[in-house]
């Protein structure tokens, strides 16, 4: 359960996402224009230490965007290039805002959920009044099954493509996708272990072929789309921004069961 509050934070997520994202190098073009926020999902930190979000974020020019988050008390040392913004919350003070894909916390995370068959946190909201369940803008689930061993992950590499980030995260190298308007590359979405075991990872809302972006919906074949945030869809699914599917399945090597990504319901 990820604990929020009604609270107002300086800059906004998009102000301060529209000074950051000009320079990526997976952005492609120097101008974001005018940023609007299509969903979002968010995983716990087993520890309650770290706020962990990732954001789907469309520009002025229709580039579909997915962009994880982290959000610290403190700042996180060694990742000084990573860092987004600082914010000041008006119920939790000063805020760290860094890139999810270079958090070791993040990261572990979204492996979690991708080995486990884990899903999107669901949302409480401390009003000030009490405790109110919000429902997720963004649904999301793993094709791994539980239990599965999830490594400890001290640090963190993580490297900017052309339109996705290769995190190298201890045992595991997961790749992000950054740009989800953009066909999906054949490195993209994939997790990789020691044994070999191969699964969607983090990123991104795709079908079979080519993938497109319109109105914020995106959609390929296999009959998916993701539409204001949501993600449904039949036969070989990967989730947006946490997607999984691939080889391995999460069981015994060798194993020729192929896990699929399963639909949840709002």
């Amino acid at each position: 359960m990820a604990l929020l509050h009604q609270a107002t934070i300086s800059p906004t997520k998009l102000a301060a996402l529209s000074a950051w994202l000009p320079g990526r190098s997976w952005l492609d073009g120097p101008d974001v224009g005018t940023l609007s926020q299509l969903g979002a999902y968010r995983f716990d930190d087993p520890a309650g230490a770290v706020g962990i979000e990732t954001l789907l974020v469309s520009t002025g020019d229709g580039r579909l965007l997915q962009v994880p988050l982290s959000y610290r008390a403190a700042p996180l040392a060694g990742a000084e290039d990573a860092l987004v913004t600082t914010m000041q919350h008006s119920v939790l003070g000063p805020r760290w805002v860094y890139d999810g894909c270079a958090d070791p916390v993040a990261m572990r995370a979204l492996a979690a959920a991708i080995l486990t068959g884990g899903h999107e946190a669901e949302l409480e909201i401390d009003t000030g009044a009490g405790l109110e369940r919000r429902e997720p803008t963004v649904r999301v689930v793993g094709s791994g099954t539980s239990p599965a061993a999830v490594p400890e992950l001290a640090a963190v590499a993580a490297t900017d493509g052309p339109d996705a980030t290769v995190v190298s995260a201890g045992p595991l190298v997961l790749t992000v996708r950054r740009r989800l308007d953009l066909p999906e590359p054949t490195t993209a979405g994939t997790v990789r272990s020691g044994r070999g075991a191969q699964r969607s990872a983090g990123g991104a809302v795709s079908g079979r072929g080519a993938q497109r972006a319109a109105g914020g919906a995106v959609s390929g074949r296999g009959a998916q789309r993701a539409a204001g945030g949501a993600v449904s869809g039949r036969g070989a699914q990967r989730a947006a921004g946490g997607a999984v599917s691939g080889r391995g399945g999460g069981g015994p090597r060798g194993s020729r069961r192929r896990p699929r990504a399963r639909r949840r319901r709002p």
